[in-house]
């Protein structure tokens, strides 16, 4: 899945939806949590979480609140994410709507950049760019393959490097072949050598 300023609009309206549909979840859920008719309403917050939160972490948000229990009755300080355990927050003190407000802020970043999304889905450089990092993480994929992280691989120093290299790369051989093709390289070759 891809951040959130790398997808068409179609793909933005769609994680938007979704959204939508597990606030829509989690009010039913809240309205009566441990009545027998919410079994289902609860599998389906069970199923879509783990997308929902993915969508949320590819906005840029981290739904994590720090915990301090009381010091009378001991524990330790933690992060709690109050998606994940969006049915324990009683047991942490924690308001449920701390949930809504980070899937409102969700929301509304996917809302902001929809305009922008649509600019880039009909902008031919974005889908330029789709392709190169089409290309470029396939190393990564196949270490991935193998058995190697390959999210860790691909964030790493190393892993970044490598991939500014392999854009490099492969934008410098686009440029050279439109020069070709457009019958300016040797223009190009002859300004470098008169350089020298």
């Amino acid at each position: 899945m891809k951040h959130f300023r790398k997808i068409p609009f179609w793909t933005n309206k769609a994680r938007q939806k979704e959204i939508e549909k597990y606030i829509s979840l989690l009010e039913d859920f809240y309205a009566n949590p441990y009545s027998p008719e919410n079994r289902n309403t609860r599998k389906e917050i069970n199923l879509a979480i783990n997308r929902v939160h993915i969508i949320m972490a590819k906005a840029g948000i981290s739904p994590y609140i720090v915990y301090t229990p009381a010091p009378i009755t001991g524990g330790y300080i933690q992060n709690v994410d109050v998606v994940l355990n969006f049915d324990n927050l009683r047991h942490y003190h924690i308001p449920e709507e701390k949930v809504f407000d980070f899937l409102y802020i969700t929301l509304g970043k996917y809302r902001d950049d929809y305009p922008k999304s649509v600019i880039r889905t009909f902008n031919p450089l974005f889908w330029i760019g789709c392709i190169i990092d089409y290309f470029i993480i396939i190393p990564f994929n196949l270490l991935g393959w193998v058995g190697i992280n390959k999210e860790k691989a691909e964030s790493s120093l190393i892993g970044r490097l490598i991939k500014t290299i392999c854009k490099s790369i492969i934008i410098l051989a686009a440029l050279l072949t439109a020069l070709h093709y457009l019958g300016y390289l040797e223009v190009v070759k002859k300004f470098i050598n008169k350089g020298e």
